[in-house]
C-alpha cells in the first residue's frame, strides 16, 4: 500500500510539473532499489545552478556490481557523456530514472527493460536519479523511503541526458562544477563525506584520462595525468589484503593467451609459450582449456616465428577472432578470458571490435580481458622505429642494425604500429571498451620498453607492480613475475588489486613518468638529428 501511495504521490507532481494527466496505469509502477549498497550521501538539491549538492542518491558498491533497471521503462540513452557512462530509462509515470558513473552499459537506446533487468555494472560508487521533465526528484520517494523533495532546474541547466546536442552543454556544466569545486575546497572538505569526496576523485580520473589519451599532443601533461590517476584510483577503490589469496574460479572458462613482439611458439608445449611461462594452471585454467594463439595461425593454431610478429596487427587481431569464433562454435556458451602481454594485449582489444561482427561470427562470452606491459598509448621504442624507417639518417641506422638483429624486422609495419602517434593507436583509443567485459591493464613501475603511462587504459583496472630484476628486464618480467601473476589471478577472480600504501603507489607512478619523459626527450633528440 506505502509503495502504490508513493507511486501516486510522485504521479500526481509529474502532472503538476509537466501538464499531463496520470497514465491509468501509473499507480501499477513499483520501483526497486537499482543496486546492491549502501547509500553514502542522500538527495541534496543545490540551492543555485551548479552549486553544491547532489541530485539523486550516491551509492556505495562492489566494483563490477550489477546495476538494474528500477522500474519497467524504455532505454533512452545508453553511453557516455563527459567520459563517464550513463543509461536513462522513461517510465510509464513520467520519471526517467538515470544510472550513472556505470563501469560497463549493457543496453541500447530504443531497449525495453523490466524490473530488474541489468543495464550495466557499476564502479566502487554509483549514482541514481530521478527526473520529472526538468525537475529533479528524491529517489528515495520511487523506493517509498522519504518524503518526495522536487528540486527546479532553471532552464537550460539540464536538459535529458544523451541528447545529442546537449553533450556540450553536459560537458560544461562539468567544467564549471570542477571549477567551484576548486575555488571552494576547503569548505567543500569540511562538510561533505567520504562517499561524496570518492565520486569527485572518480570525477577527477575520468577528466585525467581524457588527458592521456590526448598522448603526445598533451606533451608531459599526458605522463603526469596518468600517474595521478594511478594515485587516485589506489586511494579511493577498494583493494585485497596481501595476504589474502585469489579466490579459485567458480566456473569453467577458456584461456587464450596472446604473446607479444618477437615471441615465438617453439613447438608444441614449448615452455615459451606465454601460457607456460604464466603458468596458466596456478590461474585454475584446464590443460585442455589452456590456448596460446599464433601469429601464423588462425582458428587452428600454428607454430611461428619472431618474424611473424611484425606483420599488421588488425591481420593479427582478424586472425585471433576467427580462432575465438572456432572456440565459440566447439564450446558453446564457455566463457574466455584473453590475457595479452606487450602487443598482445593491443590485439586482444582489437579482435573485439565490432567491426569483426557479423555473419559466421559467433564470438564466445568474453568474461575478462587482462593486460600485461601493453602499450595502449603506444611507445617510445615505436616511434624511434618508425624514424628509422622513414628519416634519411634513420635509414641509415636502420641498415646499420640489420647486420646486429636479424630475428624480425624492427621497421615491420607492426612495429610501426604501435609508435605513439599511429593511426592503429588513435582508433584503439577512440573506440569505447566492449560492453559486459572486465578489463585490467597491468604494468611495471619501471619498464623501460612501456613507462608505465603508456599502459594505462581508460575504464580498465590499473594496476602498477613492482618486479624484481630492473628497469632493463621489468617488461620480461612481466611474464612471470610473483606480483604480476597475483593480480591476474585477482582480476579473474573479479577481485580488487592488492592493497598497496599511497606512498608506495605514488613512487611507482611518478617512476613511470620520469622514464617516460626521459624517453620522448631522447626520441625527440633522434628525430632533429636524422633530419639533417
Amino acid at each position: 500500500m506505502r509503495r502504490i501511495v508513493a507511486a501516486l504521490a510522485v504521479t500526481i507532481v509529474a502532472a503538476a510539473i509537466a501538464g499531463f494527466a496520470p497514465p491509468a496505469s501509473a499507480a501499477n509502477i513499483t520501483y526497486v532499489e537499482p543496486v546492491t549498497g549502501t547509500v553514502v550521501d542522500p538527495f541534496r538539491p543545490p540551492s543555485t545552478p551548479y552549486g553544491r549538492g547532489n541530485r539523486g542518491l550516491t551509492y556505495a558498491t562492489v566494483a563490477g556490481a550489477p546495476v538494474r533497471a528500477s522500474a519497467p521503462g524504455r532505454v533512452t540513452f545508453a553511453g557516455q557523456v563527459g567520459g563517464a557512462l550513463h543509461v536513462v530509462v522513461q517510465h510509464g509515470d513520467g520519471v526517467r530514472t538515470s544510472y550513472s558513473f556505470l563501469r560497463a552499459v549493457a543496453v541500447h537506446t530504443g531497449n525495453r527493460v523490466d524490473a530488474g533487468h541489468v543495464v550495466g555494472t557499476s564502479g566502487s560508487t554509483f549514482h541514481f536519479g530521478a527526473r520529472i521533465g526538468d525537475a529533479y526528484i528524491d529517489p528515495a520517494i520511487l523506493l517509498a523511503s522519504g518524503p518526495a523533495r522536487v528540486h527546479l532546474i532553471p532552464d537550460g541547466e539540464f536538459r535529458e541526458i544523451g541528447a545529442e546536442d546537449d553533450h556540450k552543454a553536459l560537458l560544461a556544466a562539468a567544467a564549471d562544477f570542477l571549477g567551484s569545486v576548486t575555488s571552494s575546497a576547503v569548505a567543500w572538505a569540511r562538510d561533505t563525506g567520504e562517499g561524496v569526496a570518492r565520486e569527485l576523485a572518480e570525477h577527477f580520473v575520468t577528466v585525467l584520462d581524457e588527458i592521456v589519451d590526448l598522448g603526445q599532443f598533451a606533451g608531459p601533461f599526458a605522463s603526469l595525468s596518468a600517474a595521478l590517476a594511478d594515485i587516485l584510483e589506489a586511494f579511493i577503490e577498494p583493494c585485497t589484503p596481501a595476504e589474502v589469496a585469489p579466490a579459485p574460479p567458480t566456473e569453467r572458462r577458456i584461456a587464450v593467451f596472446v604473446a607479444g613482439l618477437g615471441s615465438h611458439s617453439g613447438g608444441p608445449g614449448s615452455a615459451t609459450n606465454l601460457s607456460k611461462r604464466m603458468d596458466a594452471a596456478a590461474f585454475g585454467y584446464a590443460p585442455a582449456d589452456v590456448v596460446d594463439f599464433s601469429y601464423a595461425g588462425g582458428r587452428r593454431p600454428g607454430a611461428y616465428e619472431a618474424a611473424d610478429t611484425v606483420r599488421d596487427l588488425r591481420h593479427d587481431a582478424a586472425d585471433l577472432r576467427e580462432l575465438l569464433d572456432q572456440i565459440a562454435l566447439d564450446h558453446p556458451g564457455v566463457p574466455v578470458d584473453l590475457i595479452g602481454h606487450s602487443q598482445g594485449g593491443l590485439i586482444a582489444r582489437e579482435a573485439l571490435a565490432e567491426r569483426y561482427d557479423g555473419p559466421g561470427h559467433a564470438l564466445p562470452p568474453i568474461a575478462h580481458v587482462v593486460t600485461v606491459g601493453t602499450p595502449h598509448h603506444g611507445t617510445d621504442a615505436a616511434t624511434a622505429a618508425a624514424w628509422l624507417r622513414w628519416s634519411r639518417g634513420g635509414q641509415a641506422v636502420r641498415e646499420l642494425a640489420r647486420l646486429f638483429h636479424t630475428s624480425f624486422d624492427l621497421t615491420g609495419p607492426g612495429v610501426a604500429q604501435l609508435s605513439e602517434t599511429s593511426d592503429f593507436i588513435e582508433s584503439l583509443n577512440d573506440r569505447r571498451l566492449r560492453e559486459g567485459v572486465a578489463y585490467t591493464s597491468i604494468a611495471a613501475a619501471d619498464d623501460l620498453v612501456v613507462p608505465a603511462p603508456r599502459a594505462r587504459l581508460r575504464g580498465a583496472r590499473n594496476v602498477l607492480v613492482d618486479p624484481t630484476g630492473g628497469p632493463a628486464q621489468a617488461h620480461t618480467a612481466l611474464e612471470d613475475a610473483p606480483s604480476a601473476r597475483r593480480e591476474i589471478a585477482l582480476a579473474l577472480a573479479d577481485s580488487p588489486p592488492t592493497c598497496q600504501s599511497l606512498f608506495t603507489t605514488s613512487m611507482r607512478a611518478f617512476a613511470g613518468v620520469g622514464i617516460a619523459e626521459i624517453e620522448d626527450r631522447i626520441g625527440s633528440g633522434l628525430a632533429v638529428a636524422g633530419a639533417l
